[in-house]
């Protein structure tokens, strides 16, 4: 949060985020996400004004996803920047280390705004040179970032949360005799 604070712009009202995910929006929906865990997933603690750019989206015209606005955009980003006009980001995230980066570094460079993404995997590529930021899930994955080329400076590790109202050690419970029933067996693997 405090690195994109640096941006003078945001000091003054909610900074709008520009999303570029790297799947259709349809996969969302395809995994059976609730409206609720869709707007938690791109706008988590409602910190944001959320725009998001749909690029692999069919649509010809803007429409509402889960309480955000889509912009569709052709794969040949033709009108890209009339596009970003409109929407006006203060700071941009593509998704996931790919092409949704490299694009999310060009916009940020172009629009002298802050750009980042995170990585969650082993399949990271050099976009992740073209973004401000890459956040790391782990330091496996920080390690893999910089054996294929990725600058320390850019690398930060932001592990997965964990809802602890959700997850919790079930050792420690009355529940863990109904537990052991219902799951016999010496090693349970979550």
């Amino acid at each position: 949060k405090i690195f994109f604070l640096e941006n003078s712009r945001m000091k003054m009202k909610k900074p709008r985020l520009l999303i570029i995910p790297n799947d259709d929006l349809k996969a969302y929906d395809d995994k059976g996400h609730s409206r609720e865990e869709r707007n938690s997933y791109f706008n988590p603690n409602n910190e944001f004004d959320v725009s998001i750019l749909g690029v692999k989206d069919k649509s010809k015209r803007k429409f509402n996803y889960a309480g955000f606005e889509v912009y569709p955009i052709n794969r040949d980003l033709k009108g890209l920047w009339k596009v970003l006009d409109n929407i006006n980001p203060d700071l941009v995230r593509g998704y996931n280390g790919g092409w949704a980066s490299e694009l999310s570094g060009r916009i940020g460079n172009k629009l002298g705004i802050p750009s980042f993404t995170s990585v969650h995997d082993m399949d990271a590529t050099l976009s992740i040179n073209d973004v401000d930021r890459v956040f790391c899930v782990s330091e496996t994955v920080k390690n893999k970032c910089l054996d294929i080329g990725g600058k320390e400076e850019k690398l930060k590790i932001l592990y997965n949360g964990l809802d602890l109202n959700v997850f919790k050690d079930y050792r420690k419970s009355d529940e863990v005799e109904e537990l052991n029933i219902k799951y016999p067996g010496k090693h349970k693997i979550l």
